[in-house]
Parts: C-alpha cells; sequence; structure tokens
C-alpha cells in the first residue's frame, strides 16, 4: 500500500516524533506516560530502540521530573508549547515542541525535539555584543523584580531583584518553586496573558501586608514563541506615603473651612451671650436663672470647640524661636499636676534635656496638653502619666506615656482625623490640633499603643538638620 505523505514526513523527518500516552495509576502515583509511536529520527537521536507500549519511567528512569511535569500539564491545559530541558538520562540538552493529539479522553501528547546539546555547549563561549551585555546588566540591576515566563510557567530569564525574592527556579514552574503548588493557579493572571496576547496589570496582598504590583507583557522570542515579562514591584511604602498625604489635605481642608467661618460663627455667639448675661440680671427672670446659665454655658463650650477649631488653620502664623522643650514642660507642669489630681493620677517627668529646637511656645504647650489629657482620661485612678524628653540623632523628643488600655481600632484607623473620639461629649479635635501643630514645626508624631498603654513621640528636628525640607506626618509609623 502506498505511504501517505504523512507517513513520509512522519519517517523521513530529522526530527525526533515520539507521541505518548498518559498513564493512570492512581492519585498518588508520579507522572508516567508510555510510548505508542516513534519515528526513525527518535530511535537515531535518542538511541532508544524497541520501547513501544513501555513507560517513560521503565525506558528513562532518571528522566527530569520537571519535564514530566510540563508535559502532564499542556496535556491537562489543552495548549501547545516549546520548552527546553536537560535529560539526565540521555545527558543532553533538547528543545521540544509539545502538543495534545487526537481525542482527549484519550490522553495523548506528540512531543517534537532536536538535540541541541552542541547549541547549548557553543553559547557558553560565545561572547554577547556590547549592547547586549548594556541590555543584560540593565536588566540585573533594576531594582524591580523581572522574571519572563514560557507557556509552560518555566522562568526562562530572571534579574538580581527577582531572584534575592524567589529564589532559583532550577527549571521548575513557578506555581511550585514560588508558591508550593503542584499545578498552576485557579486563576492564574500570567496565563491569562498568553491567552489575549495583551498586557495585564494586578496587585496583591502578601501575609505580612505588603502590596504587590504586577505589570505582565507578551513578546514573542526570535522563533516566534510567546512568552510573558513580568514586572513586579513592591509599593506598600507607596502606598503608605499617598495615605499620609491624603491625612494632610483632610487637615488643610479643615484648616481652610476654619479660618473661612470660624470668625462669622463666634461674632452672633458674643452677641447673643451678652443679651443673656443682661436678660439674666433681670429681677422678672430670677426664677429662670437657671436656664440663663444652661445656654450661656452651652454657648461657652460651643465658642471652646470652634477656638479649638481655629486652631487647626494651616496658614496660622506661628513666631518661631529657639527653647527647650524641658522648660515648656516645667512651665505648664503645676497645670497638669493640678488636672493630675482631680482624676487621682500620678505624674512622672523624665526630662533629659535634649538640644534647643525651633518652635512657637505657645502652640508647643497646647500640644503637651492636649496628648497629657487624653493620657489623662485613658487611665482608671492611682494609674502613672509619664512626660519625658530626649535627644534621638538629629531630633529632640517629647513623649507622653500611660498606662491605661491600648488605642481602639477605630482610633488607630482614623488616627488624627478630626471628629473622631469615643469620649462621650468628645470633639474629636485633640489629636486633629496636635497633628497640625506638628505639621507647622516639620514635627513627626509616632505612637506606641497596646494593652498596657499608649505613648505619643513627637520629633522635633534640630535647628539646620533638615534645611529647606519639608517632613511628612506619618501616623501610622510604631
Amino acid at each position: 500500500m502506498e505511504k501517505s505523505n504523512y507517513q513520509l514526513l512522519f519517517e523521513s523527518t530529522d526530527e525526533g516524533i515520539s507521541i505518548l500516552e498518559k498513564v493512570d495509576t492512581g492519585p498518588n502515583s508520579p507522572i508516567n506516560f508510555k510510548y505508542i509511536l516513534t519515528n526513525p529520527a527518535f530511535d537515531k537521536i535518542t538511541g532508544l530502540t524497541d520501547i513501544i507500549g513501555k513507560t517513560i519511567n521503565e525506558v528513562l528512569p532518571d528522566m527530569n521530573e520537571n519535564t514530566l511535569q510540563t508535559i502532564d500539564q499542556l496535556l491537562v491545559a489543552g495548549q501547545s508549547a516549546r520548552f527546553e530541558a536537560y535529560d539526565k538520562a540521555l545527558g543532553r540538552w533538547f528543545s521540544t515542541y509539545a502538543f495534545p493529539i487526537g481525542d482527549p479522553e484519550l490522553k495523548r501528547i506528540a512531543l517534537i525535539f532536536n538535540d541541541i546539546s552542541a547549541l547549548k555547549e557553543s553559547e557558553k563561549t560565545v561572547i554577547p555584543t556590547q549592547e547586549r551585555q548594556r541590555f543584560m546588566d540593565l536588566l540585573e540591576m533594576f531594582p524591580f523584580k523581572i522574571g519572563i515566563f514560557n507557556p509552560a510557567y518555566q522562568v526562562l530569564f530572571s534579574n538580581q531583584a527577582f531572584r534575592e525574592r524567589f529564589g532559583e527556579s532550577d527549571g521548575q514552574p513557578c506555581h511550585k518553586y514560588i508558591w508550593g503548588l503542584d499545578k498552576p493557579c485557579s486563576s492564574c493572571q500570567t496565563f491569562d496573558v498568553f491567552e489575549t496576547n495583551k498586557p495585564n496589570h494586578w496587585l496583591y496582598a502578601t501575609q505580612d501586608g505588603s502590596v504587590i504590583d504586577v505589570h505582565a507583557l507578551p513578546f514573542a522570542d526570535p522563533e516566534g514563541s510567546p512568552l510573558v515579562m513580568e514586572i513586579i514591584r513592591d509599593i506598600t511604602e507607596q502606598i503608605n506615603m499617598e495615605e499620609g498625604i491624603a491625612r494632610l489635605d483632610r487637615l488643610n481642608l479643615v484648616g481652610e473651612m476654619a479660618a473661612s467661618i470660624g470668625h462669622e460663627i463666634r461674632n452672633p455667639m458674643t452677641s447673643v451671650r451678652g443679651f443673656l448675661q443682661l436678660l439674666g440680671a433681670k429681677s422678672e427672670y430670677q426664677n429662670d436663672r437657671q436656664f440663663f446659665d444652661l445656654m450661656i454655658e452651652e454657648l461657652d463650650r460651643a465658642n471652646s470647640i470652634i477656638t479649638e477649631y481655629l486652631s487647626m488653620a494651616k496658614d496660622k502664623k506661628i513666631n518661631l524661636q529657639d527653647q527647650h522643650l524641658d522648660d515648656l514642660i516645667e512651665a505648664i507642669y503645676p497645670m497638669i499636676l493640678a488636672d493630675a489630681n482631680l482624676h487621682e493620677i500620678n505624674v512622672c517627668l523624665d526630662l533629659k534635656k535634649p538640644p534647643e529646637v525651633l518652635i512657637d511656645g505657645s502652640e508647643i504647650k497646647q500640644l503637651v496638653l492636649n496628648l497629657v489629657r487624653n493620657g489623662l482620661e485613658s487611665m482608671d485612678a492611682n494609674g502613672k502619666l509619664t512626660i519625658g524628653t530626649f535627644q534621638e540623632g538629629n531630633e529632640s523628643v517629647l513623649f507622653v506615656q500611660d498606662e491605661g488600655t491600648g488605642l481602639p481600632p477605630e482610633i488607630i484607623e482614623n488616627m488624627g482625623r478630626p471628629f473622631v473620639t469615643t469620649k462621650e461629649g468628645g470633639t474629636g479635635l485633640g489629636l486633629a490640633i496636635c497633628y497640625s501643630i506638628a505639621a507647622r514645626h516639620n514635627a513627626k508624631i509616632r505612637y506606641r499603643t497596646g494593652s498596657r498603654g499608649t505613648t505619643f513621640y513627637v520629633h522635633f528636628p534640630l535647628p539646620g538638620s533638615l534645611p529647606g525640607a519639608q517632613t511628612l506626618n506619618n501616623p501610622s509609623a510604631s
């Protein structure tokens, strides 16, 4: 019988061809295939004969496990791909093109391969051109993690940042050596790039809370095989900075509102308070004097809130002078002590006389009093409040430490945001004012909190340590 063109091509081609069928021996058994058909070039290239019906594990017991996994993944996914692999059993490199064949239920896959051992050896001795070397050096030193993947999920190239984070792949598919999985992720974003041949971009969070940004770009190698390059960045610090800037924007907005409407509200309130005092003094209203006193008390409370509100104006003028933080604390210590006695709290000073800083004394006194009052109100009787100072590098640091139960989650999440409070009758402006004052002094507020208490630290730069610089408040630091 005359042979068909396909048979002639199969038998006369110089490329080795084999058709394999997957062998299912149980859920926990190793991956294995048996040989269904081979061509003469297969016998010539591999030196293997009389193998039809035998399994790969029987014929090549030392075959690279990663190669078997790659073949199996392509069969399961119904995809074709070209990949390179070193066969330990034969001691040679092969370039293989694999694609499923026939009825999917038969689980058969065809392999067309060439021996590229000589090419691999020659690559070791080829000196790259200057242009190629410069490009490779650039990728290698790039601060972002860069990896190039083939459709079998193997990493064909990785730069230094990628290897430092994930290690060497050693021919393993990415889902195994990065994620420790036996098969590709069910929602693999990289696969979408191969399928659509369009760039993809996604974010994911790690267990330590880091936010990772990934850009995946499709391209092809010189032979036309599809590849994907991933550029991976840790953007956690960038997000934290954006949140800090947004927090400052909110404070600036409150300041602008305060400057524009605060005075307009206080003027009519002053008039109303004055008339209430006059009416309350009349004899015919003596029986209702308690109501007049209540109205005046509420107006005074509203006025005190507006006064705090106005202190947050971003364009508020401040009188900066070189002063010791210790001197300011000692000046208001009697006031603090009187307030602490009402709460039956002990106050301890721990002043280490750090260098002078450029500050507005009245504003810093208000900042200290706000932090102290928050600390006093967080503790039960007989607790201890510590107010201290020390030097840390190019900064003088003020701290207020209480022995309360720690900051609640809703305060931590909205640290420094106006009108957020857990106190009954509180305005929620105390900490917001502290952050506004710190911002006007290029200072940073940090905190440490837990079940045994909370400590707020205010870091003031020493004069000349930050020439012309604007320091970003970062209340999330701890």
